[in-house]
């Protein structure tokens, strides 16, 4: 956990992420971190795409059951926002595979 002032007040809060790079969190615009774990080519980018909508569309078809189940079990409020965030879902994935398309034509 660290502290900073501003703004008159005190404040703190929890800094927990650790995704390969650091940072500095004084309010200014400190930002170092490392790119070694970047994508070096639009090929690997394209295939690094191609593995997260399939993975999505795993976890789509898992959802799907879910809101069966919630059905099911009488839960109906619940399955119908799970429905609405799988349609969410949806969208969101036409949007990268359309970017994925983009990546794969050279655009």
């Amino acid at each position: 956990m660290h502290t900073h002032d501003h703004h008159d007040h005190d404040h703190s809060h929890v800094d927990n992420h650790d995704h390969g790079h650091t940072h500095d969190h004084n309010h200014g615009n400190a930002h170092t971190h490392s790119h070694e774990g970047l994508l070096k080519s639009r090929e690997e980018a394209a295939a690094f795409l191609q593995y997260t909508l399939s993975h999505n569309a795993h976890h789509e078809e898992e959802l799907l059951n879910f809101v069966h189940s919630l059905q099911h079990l009488g839960l109906d409020g619940a399955a119908d926002e799970a429905a609405s965030c799988i349609a969410e879902l949806s969208r969101v994935n036409a949007r990268l595979d359309a970017l994925l398309q983009s990546l794969k034509q050279g655009g």
